[in-house]
């Protein structure tokens, strides 16, 4: 079992951090966490070699384009600003147009296998999760995450650190478990 968790927490030891770690100890076989504010690959530069070519024109994605490929789970997890995952999440994800681009463009399906998913918000309970969760689940359609675990969230994080909020806690193993499942 292969899962990817896209990390759009600036913070090291911030809530959402703290979420993935939990998450992760509850996951079976090899869990990659690619965090967003560390990553090398830049954003998509809209160069439209992608409508031609089944990769991206900048070696920056090429091994993550490979581990994308090879993942059974694929998850977004992000503090929420002003509505929306973090600038950095979405400049990082950006390069998943090479998916889009086959999909509508091509008609190709560049990714062999279907997988599982789901997203992660931490926030401070004023925000409307309509426009996030509509993102994450556009950026993980194109990597073929086809089954969808509900939303988990931590939403009083500015009172209640996530590692403390229980329902977010039993929502983590809910996900695990969905995650683990045989296929």
């Amino acid at each position: 079992m292969k899962t990817i968790i896209f990390n759009g927490s600036p913070r090291k030891n911030g809530d959402t951090k703290a979420m993935i770690h939990y998450l992760k100890e509850r996951l079976q076989g090899e869990v990659l966490v690619v965090d967003a504010y560390d990553s090398p690959i830049k954003g998509c530069v809209d160069c439209r070699y992608c409508w031609t070519h089944p990769q991206c024109a900048f070696e920056d994605f090429k091994e993550m384009d490979q581990r994308i490929r090879d993942a059974d789970n694929i998850l977004i997890a992000s503090p929420i600003y002003f509505n929306e995952v973090t600038g950095n999440l979405l400049n990082l994800l950006s390069k998943v147009q090479i998916y889009w681009s086959a999909s509508f463009l091509r008609k190709e399906q560049m990714i062999p296998k279907p997988k599982r998913g789901g997203i992660i918000f931490a926030y401070a309970g004023n925000c409307n999760l309509k426009y996030p969760e509509h993102t994450c689940r556009i950026l993980l359609k194109n990597m073929r995450v086809e089954k969808m675990h509900p939303t988990v969230t931590s939403n009083d994080t500015d009172r209640v650190p996530a590692k403390k909020d229980e329902k977010a806690m039993a929502s983590l193993e809910e996900l695990a478990a969905f995650l683990n499942e045989k296929r």
